[in-house]
Order: C-alpha cells, then sequence, then structure tokens
C-alpha cells in the first residue's frame, strides 16, 4: 500500500511541501490523475492523488475552495498544486478546510513534471504489498482469519475518509451480524494510549454497561500519536434503545476517567445502521473540538450534549445577543476578577459551594463576587431561567471568541 507520506519520502519528490493537511499523510495512494476541468472531481473513484497547475480556478479563490471540498467528499488522498503559475499561493479557507479534514494539499514547484509524480508513484505500487480488500464473495476461511486486519482497514478508511457507500456496502456483507446491532466511534486522546485503552476496555465489560448490552470493540492506535479511533459493535439486550446505553456509557466513562491528566474521550452517536458510521466519526472529531473549548476540565464529550453549539457555530453566530456577556468581559477591571469564567463555574456546578472549590474560593468570597455580577449587569441569578440563559450565551460567545 502506498501512503502520501510514502510519496513525499521519496528522494525524487522532496522539493514538494506540505501547504495543509499534515494529519492526512497516512492516507492510501490508488492512483495519481492529472485534472484542469473544473468539473472532473465527478468521476473520481477515491484514493486519488489529484494534480493540478491551477488553471482551472481562474484566478478565483472561491473555486479552489469548492474543489477542494469536492475532492473531499469524494475520497481522494491528496491534492498537489503548482501555487506559482496560475495561482499565487493557497487562499486561507482553503488551508482552514484541508486542516479540518486532515486533506494533505501539496504545492508543486513551476518546474515539476506530472511525469515524475506518476512514475514515482507506480514504482512505489510495484514494490509494496498489495493492501487485503473485502469483497461480496469473501465469505471464506481466509476472510475469517484475516477479520481483525479487515476492520482495522475499514476504521483506517473511516478515519482519512477514504471510505464510500460502496465500501460501507461491501463492508457490511463481509460482517453479517446475526442480530441488531448498534455501531458508533470513539476518538481516544492519551499520552498513554495503551492504558487508557485497556480501561475503556475494561469499562465496556463492566457490569452495569455488560447488563445492558455485549459490546465488541475494534482498535487503531495513532492516528496520528497519541490517538486512538474505536469502533464500538453494541449489541443491545431486550428493550434497550440506543440512546440509554450511550448515555450510560457517557456516565460511566466520565465517572471513570475524571480528572484523569492528558485523557480525553470523546464520541458520536450511536447508528443502527452502518451507513452512519463516516458520521460518527466526524461527530466524535466534532465533539472533542467543542467540548475543549467549552469545558476543558472534563475528560468526555459526547455529541448529542454539544451538537446544538456544532449546529449554531456553523450557522451565523452573528444574530446572537451576547450583551449581557461582553458586559462581563469589559468590566474586568471594574471587577479585579474575571466575571464569565466565576459566573460559568457558579451555573455549571449549581450553586456556591462546589463553585468555589473549582474557582479555590472561600464561599462567602465566591457569594460577594456572585452578587456583585447581579447588580453589574441587573439581573436575578438566583432564577434558573436566567442562568440558562446565561449559560448559553457564554459558550457561544467561547465559540466565537
Amino acid at each position: 500500500m502506498v501512503t502520501v507520506d510514502n510519496l513525499l519520502k521519496t528522494p525524487q519528490l522532496k522539493e514538494l511541501k506540505v501547504a495543509a493537511g499534515h494529519d492526512g499523510l497516512h492516507r492510501q495512494v490508488k492512483s495519481v490523475s492529472v485534472m484542469d476541468a473544473p468539473d472532473s472531481y465527478k468521476w473520481l473513484k477515491g484514493g486519488e492523488f489529484i494534480l493540478s497547475s491551477g488553471f482551472l480556478f481562474g484566478g478565483d479563490a472561491w473555486q479552489v475552495e469548492h474543489f477542494v471540498e469536492n475532492l473531499i467528499e469524494a475520497g481522494s488522498s491528496a491534492f498537489g498544486i503548482k501555487t506559482k503559475r496560475f495561482l499565487d499561493k493557497l487562499p486561507e479557507a482553503v488551508i482552514k478546510t484541508a486542516n479540518k479534514h486532515n486533506f494533505t494539499i501539496i504545492e508543486i514547484p513551476y518546474h515539476f513534471g506530472w511525469s515524475e509524480i506518476i512514475r514515482t508513484f507506480y514504482e512505489l505500487s510495484k514494490a509494496a504489498p498489495a493492501a487485503y480488500e473485502y469483497t461480496e464473495s469473501e465469505n471464506t476461511s481466509s476472510a475469517a482469519d484475516n477479520r481483525e486486519g479487515i476492520y482495522q482497514k475499514f476504521i483506517t478508511e473511516i478515519t482519512s475518509r477514504t471510505i464510500t457507500p460502496e465500501k460501507i456496502r461491501r463492508f457490511e456483507q463481509f460482517r453479517k451480524p446475526d442480530k441488531p446491532v448498534y455501531t458508533g466511534m470513539l476518538l481516544i486522546k492519551s499520552a498513554d494510549l495503551t492504558e487508557t485503552c485497556r480501561s475503556i476496555s475494561g469499562l465496556l465489560n463492566s457490569g452495569r454497561l455488560s447488563n445492558k448490552a455485549r459490546t465488541e470493540k475494534h482498535i487503531v492506535e495513532n492516528i496520528p500519536l497519541n490517538e486512538a479511533a474505536v469502533m464500538l459493535e453494541v449489541y443491545p439486550k431486550q428493550g434497550v434503545s440506543a440512546e440509554e446505553w450511550q448515555f450510560m456509557f457517557y456516565e460511566e466513562a466520565e465517572t471513570h476517567i475524571c480528572g484523569a491528566e492528558n485523557v480525553v474521550v470523546s464520541m458520536g452517536k450511536l447508528y443502527s445502521e452502518l451507513s452512519g458510521i463516516a458520521a460518527s466519526f466526524e461527530q466524535a472529531e466534532t465533539a472533542y473540538e467543542i467540548g475543549r473549548k467549552l469545558w476543558k476540565d472534563k475528560n468526555c464529550y459526547f455529541y448529542p450534549l454539544v451538537s446544538v453549539y456544532d449546529i449554531q457555530r456553523r450557522a451565523d453566530p452573528a444574530g446572537i445577543d451576547l450583551s449581557y456577556i461582553n458586559m462581563l468581559d469589559g468590566g474586568k477591571a471594574k471587577f479585579e476578577f474575571d466575571g464569565i469564567e466565576t459566573l460559568e463555574a457558579y451555573i455549571e456546578c449549581g450553586g456556591y459551594k462546589k463553585a468555589a472549590q473549582k474557582l479555590f474560593l472561600h464561599e462567602n468570597t465566591l457569594r460577594y463576587r456572585i452578587q456583585k455580577i447581579s447588580d453589574f449587569i441587573h439581573l436575578d441569578l438566583s432564577d434558573s431561567v436566567i442562568c440558562g440563559t446565561l449559560i448559553a450565551q457564554i459558550k457561544f460567545w467561547r465559540l466565537k471568541k
């Protein structure tokens, strides 16, 4: 199997430079194609390393972004472009999109010929061992012997975003579950990945969870270093819904690893159809991204609990009235303490005692500060409706910030 990283490490291609998507270098390259027509992405099959001079964009930054989004959607492995010919430099929006989706964009020198890249790929292809492909007909002992390897390959295709509906269909033909199953993805980030994966395994087999469902897990570690993607297959017992099991797992995981240093577990939704597996992985990534911005002191993030912020983030947050939070932000000098952080802890902890402990304050000091905040913004902070509104505004303010 040839990856983007394999290609770039060859002496022949040492002049090529990664401009974005460093975390996508592990993607498999199945072919190399040259494209200079704006709609050529329509015929992609997945796994292509696309080369372009940039002529098709006509100097329009939006066209570049649109083209890259289509390459990502089609499951391409990377995009190489000559940036000093028809396009002076890559637009910032394109770099941001590529980094978000772990999609590698490579800058190619003006003098570099396409044939050198194509020849290097085919030389590597001849030397590299072929990747194991699952097909509809592979219901043999050979496939059974390679079962975990097939799962590993499937998960890698999910995390590298090279998965396609056809590959999912073939995998489901191979898997053939004998009873109803919920499937979803976990993303684990840990300084001690092996130990954390072992802890999660023990948690899944614990009495409370195992009484509700039998769970199988398949793990691919180091995506990249100190990360693991975990595919869960949850076989529920009678009457247990995906939501019930998942909220229970979240509760157990949060309790089990609460306070652990350098350990984060994020989770996408469980789906009754395997077609939701790619969405579950993206949700796990989104849960991590949003969770770390809004609740840095937590170890577990669950997409259904952050989805409201994800939807608002992808819409236009400019329409949300954040005047109270902006008042607090501007009043730091007046308070001589962080009013937003204080109010956030008070609301999230549900009262003075836990909030004071979290902020390392005496309870009376916190009471004084909350009263001062209440007087400043002219709102009754003992009103649960007002507090609910304010905590939502604080979270949207943090995302916007």
